[in-house]
């Protein structure tokens, strides 16, 4: 036995480093605990631990000795998870193992199990060092420590003014549920009062002290005026409220080197890193990635201290803003040579900070040396940021080094074309898989999916890209799975630009909901190109719902030839719908040429349905030659600016838009303004006020040459104004609305305008604009009309000119020239006789305000005989209406005359 344990003393020492001189007492044959093994040992000896759980709080004493399992003498790391000290939990109260007495080097823990310790706010769950103690602990687990609702700091680790040095050890799973409103600090790791402790080649992962009151900082690693440092760490899946990975506070000096900081979480700010307070923190050559803070800075944020980043790569981190990096109350970050990419929703916030140089930031930053081009890691999807052959980041670091963490890892890639399914099985994963410039070729089908782009700079696409057939754009359908997914069929939320490109496809059954659209969800300053795409038939909620085709906020995307029809939603359930085609706010610019926006409809029993086509908060778009027709909603059946939104419209068409309550094609209101420049609006109705134009609530409408025909509400068929609304009408036609052109009669801002009944007003008229065809939409003027002269300047009022040859006061014969009297009376001009013959008409005459003569043979003959025998017959009760009717503000110059009226 002697032998044999000199043996092992003399293999310690050689080969461990253990003192010759030193005893091996083992636990359990020399000693029955460890705490009696620690007991008897003093300097050099070691007590070497078999396998088993032991239920012990161990005080190491300031004794130089080595508390060890059999891995130290095997290497064997399954021996490290069967050798554990078990603290007793909160029945004991205290750490499982303690460093209290200025233990140095020479005092070393290895290869053992701490578990199941209690912290509190003067010691740590699994280990506390305190006091100048240096121990050195080695390959060991800290894990499934605890702590109580109260004050705790470090719940794994707790060291104060000490520098211990922690190599290859796994600190994980320790956790608290509820603070009860109080601070709790370091899930993982305590460091305050100076320490400077050394961590090499550590795990740090899935603690957790995240928890109701959000007074829970540093997940990982919480540093109150310490100064240590982390080589090669791995820090994952740790939670807190604020800093979810570390935090270093006040006047704190962080070092790491070649870290990992992958999927921490913050519910409020810094999912990875955060330097708050005078403190600095230095990160060389880490890896950040799939970080997330529900505020702001997903993978570093820097609040009144600084971080200095150099040769990182920080990709796939998510926040409220700053989804790389952020900074607030003089933060300071410096970085160079990083790759900054693909962070949500946008790289760095704010974008105006220096101190950023030799990067590769998505987006653009300015700055030296700074880059704007796909890095082109290897396999994005599945974590493998190392770079291409050909990637940039090879070659464009300061010096023309290396950016970011990671060198050349695979060949040169070069842009293609995914086809989908042939090449990838889905849309998702051919955008995922894809390099910027890459084209995703979708064939005609239809795929369930809902597609998020990303950030990626991609064109996707159906066939039509090549063929122009638009077949190609209604057989390549994303079916976004309607309520039962709940979710947009496509997202551009990631801060995607121009180069962001989908194009020829039917985008349908999304579901929109408060926070995105059911079509398309366009947010965080997003900018992408959408062109030819059919967004069609996407629905909502009864609770409520913003944008069922189109949910665009914070965003600049550009919409060409699409069309967004058919969505809606049948019930409002008493709560808000705003935007059955669109919904834009939070400072929303984007642009639409030659879109159709039509027959989307979120018109319900409860009235607070807005914008049956376009709902504007706080926006400001641009609609250039598109076309809004047959929408619905309770109020604004067109188009509603509310609350400061400044919207565009060139050359657009609105029509056959209807509102159950306020304005049927467009309503300005809450201090907003639209203005209206060269557009056709026509055949909308307001069941209440507005027909077509409402500026409501000191909102603006500024309108010219434009013609505002056949719109109809109980007042102001043509322009409604009330509550300091102020509509501006400069060479337009307002002609022929119902049930009077402009309400309220007084209203300053109209001038060179042609307006039925006449307006007050420097250059308006009141005269026939002779449309060439009114009955059949055919609002071009006759070749004689005065508003081709008539505007400013001599110019045209209205949207169009000529488009067909003079017209003349002209005697119409019904049933000569026309079959019936209504049929004659709306081709009819200003100052046309329609001359009825003697005969019975049944018929429900309505003049539409006709400047015409009806008459019977009775005008040129005096013979009373053809008032009797020329008849209009209204049809009694089974028509149940008027037999002629003067509904729509008919002045002296509408006349009927020699006629019989009966049968009404």
């Amino acid at each position: 036995m002697c032998d044999r344990r000199l043996s092992l003393v003399i293999f310690l020492s050689l080969v461990l480093g253990i003192p010759a001189s030193g005893r091996i007492i083992q636990v359990p044959g020399d000693s029955a605990t460890i705490r009696a093994g620690m007991n008897g040992a003093v300097a050099g000896d070691t007590v070497l631990v078999a396998p088993d759980t032991f239920p012990e709080n161990i005080d190491f004493g300031g004794k130089s000795i080595v508390v060890a399992s059999w891995f130290l003498t095997t290497a064997e790391t399954s021996y490290i998870s069967q050798t554990v000290i078990d603290g007793g939990g909160s029945g004991v109260g205290q750490s499982v193992v303690s460093f209290v007495s200025g233990e140095d080097s020479l005092c070393r823990l290895v290869g053992i199990t701490i578990t199941n310790g209690w912290c509190s706010d003067t010691h740590g769950g699994g280990v506390t060092v305190t006091n100048g103690s240096g121990p050195r602990i080695e390959d060991c687990r800290i894990v499934g420590n605890g702590g109580p609702a109260s004050w705790a700091f470090g719940v794994g680790v707790h060291c104060t003014g000490s520098d211990p040095v922690f190599v290859r050890c796994l600190i994980r799973g320790n956790s608290i549920a509820d603070n009860g409103n109080y601070d709790h600090c370091g899930g993982g790791v305590y460091l305050a009062l100076g320490a400077t402790p050394t961590f090499s080649d550590c795990e740090i992962s899935d603690n957790d002290i995240e928890a109701g009151y959000s007074r829970n900082y540093g997940g990982g690693v919480y540093c109150d005026g310490s100064s240590p440092t982390f080589q090669a760490c791995v820090f994952s899946g740790n939670a807190a409220n604020h800093a979810g990975g570390m935090e270093a506070n006040n006047s704190s000096s962080v070092t790491l080197r070649n870290c990992y900081f992958i999927d921490n979480h913050a519910s409020g700010y810094a999912g990875a890193v955060g330097s708050w307070y005078f403190s600095s923190v230095e990160i060389d050559s880490c890896l950040i990635y799939g970080n997330r803070a529900e505020l702001n800075g997903g993978a570093l944020c820097a609040a009144r201290g600084a971080i200095d980043a150099t040769h990182t790569t920080i990709t796939d981190n998510s926040a409220s803003l700053g989804g790389g990096v952020y900074a607030e109350m003089d933060g300071s970050r410096t970085l160079t040579d990083c790759i900054i990419f693909y962070n949500w929703p946008n790289e760095v916030y704010p974008s105006d900070q220096a101190g950023i140089s030799y990067c590769d930031v998505r987006g653009g930053y300015t700055g030296t040396g700074n880059l704007d081009i796909d890095p082109l890691f290897c396999d994005w999807v599945n974590k493998g940021y190392q770079l291409t052959d050909n990637s940039v980041c090879l070659t464009g670091g300061s010096g023309g080094g290396v950016i970011g963490y990671h060198g050349a890892g695979c060949s040169a890639v070069y842009p293609q074309t995914r086809r989908v399914p042939l090449h990838h099985p889905t849309i998702q994963e051919a955008i995922l898989a894809s390099y910027e410039g890459d084209t995703v070729l979708v064939a005609p089908d239809t795929f369930p999916e809902n597609i998020d782009f990303w950030g990626r700079r991609v064109l996707l696409t159906s066939n039509y890209l090549t063929s122009g057939d638009t077949l190609d754009i209604s057989q390549t359908v994303i079916d976004g799975g309607g309520a039962g997914i709940g979710q947009s069929a496509v997202s551009f939320i990631r801060n995607e630009d121009t180069l962001s490109v989908m194009t020829g496809l039917t985008i349908t059954n999304g579901w929109c909901s408060d926070t995105h659209g059911g079509g398309v969800t366009v947010m965080n300053g997003s900018g992408p190109r959408i062109e030819d795409c059919r967004i069609v038939e996407n629905s909502g909620p009864a609770s409520s719902a913003f944008g069922v085709g189109v949910h665009c906020t914070g965003s600049d995307p550009v919409f060409v030839r699409c069309l967004i029809r058919e969505n809606s939603i049948a019930d409002n359930g008493n709560y808000d719908h705003c935007g059955g085609g669109v919904y834009l706010a939070l400072g929303a610019t984007p642009t639409f040429n030659d879109c159709e926006i039509s027959d989307n409809e979120i018109a319900a029993a409860y009235l607070r349905n807005y914008g049956g086509g376009v709902y504007c908060d706080g926006s400001s778009p641009t609609f250039q030659a598109c076309v809004f027709s047959g929408n619905t909603a309770n109020h604004a059946g067109g188009i509603l600016a509310n609350s400061s939104s400044n919207v565009t419209l060139r050359n657009c068409y609105f029509m056959d838009n209807y509102a159950s309550g306020y304005a049927g094609a467009i309503l300005s209101w809450y201090s907003s303004s639209v203005e209206i420049n060269s557009c056709l609006i026509y055949g909308n109705r307001a069941e209440l006020n507005g027909g077509a134009l409402c500026a409501s609530m000191s909102g603006t409408i500024d309108a010219t040459h434009t013609t505002i025909t056949d719109n109809s509400a109980s007042l102001g068929g043509g322009v409604y104004a009330e509550s300091d609304g102020s509509p501006i009408l400069t060479d337009c036609i307002i002609f022929y609305n119902w049930y009077n052109e402009v309400y309220p009669f007084y209203l300053p801002g109209i001038s060179y305008c042609d307006v039925r009944g006449g307006y007050t007003g420097t250059g308006n008229r009141d005269i026939d604009p002779l449309f060439c065809d009114w009955v059949n939409k055919d609002y071009q003027l006759a070749d004689n009309s005065v508003c081709l002269t008539g505007g400013s300047g001599g110019g045209v009022m209205g949207y169009y000119g000529a488009g067909c040859s003079a017209v003349y006061p002209q005697t119409r014969r019904v049933p000569l020239h026309h079959p019936t009297i209504q049929e004659a009376i709306l081709a009819s001009y200003e100052g046309d006789t329609i001359l009825v013959e003697p005969d019975t008409f049944p018929e429900n005459i309505d003049f539409w305000g006709r400047r015409v003569l009806l008459a019977s043979n009775y005008l040129t003959s005096g013979d009373t005989s053809d008032i009797s025998q020329t008849v209009i017959d209204g049809g009694g009760s089974l028509v149940g209406q008027s037999a002629v009717s003067f509904i729509r503000n008919e002045d002296t110059l509408s006349i009927m005359t020699g006629l019989t009226i009966t049968n009404g």
